[in-house]
């Protein structure tokens, strides 16, 4: 099993913002690939074909996406995973829309930015996640929430926390 550095975005999102495998990860070989998570089946089949069942860290990426496309996305992430890797999720929890529209307006260039790139934080519903996952083929490992904290503050120099959900998955045996 091979852990590899992809990007794993809706088609809308602009790669500019993010920064390259080979910035966050120095030392390491890395490589940078956009797959179409959402809506490219057969782009999902070839990338396995090419590098085998792989080890997947997944951040903010279903909750982007339409609804009606969740369920091919989980899909994907399961073909991915082949029949022996996992994948890291981590997606925003129900609450993180109230903490964004309770952010100060006067603070929110870094979150402005995002959503200019085509990210938009979307509301995933209280165990969505975890149902999105469950029927896609995938075992749930562990899940939990936690606190994100941004690199967003406020005027009074807080950090934003923003909550989120973790989740470990394997293919289900």
């Amino acid at each position: 099993t091979r852990s590899v550095s992809a990007f794993l975005l809706n088609r809308s999102s602009d790669l500019s913002l993010l920064e390259p495998p080979e910035t966050l990860l120095p030392d390491n070989e890395a490589a940078q690939a956009a797959l179409d998570s959402g809506t490219d089946p057969a782009a999902v089949a070839a990338c396995h074909a090419e590098l085998g069942d792989l080890n997947l860290y997944v951040r903010t990426v279903l909750h982007q996406l339409p609804v009606e496309q969740r369920p091919t996305a989980a899909g994907n992430l399961t073909a991915l995973l082949g029949e022996r890797g996992r994948a890291f999720v981590v997606e925003l929890a129900p609450g993180a829309a109230d903490v964004f529209a309770s952010w100060p307006s006067a603070h929110r260039s870094k979150l402005d930015d995002l959503h200019q790139a085509g990210l938009v934080p979307a509301r995933l519903e209280d165990g969505e996640l975890e149902r999105l996952l469950t029927a896609a083929g995938l075992e749930i490992v562990q899940s939990a929430e936690f606190l994100g904290h941004s690199t967003e503050t406020g005027s009074d120099g807080a950090v934003l926390e923003v909550p989120m959900r973790r989740v470990l998955v394997r293919p289900a045996s």
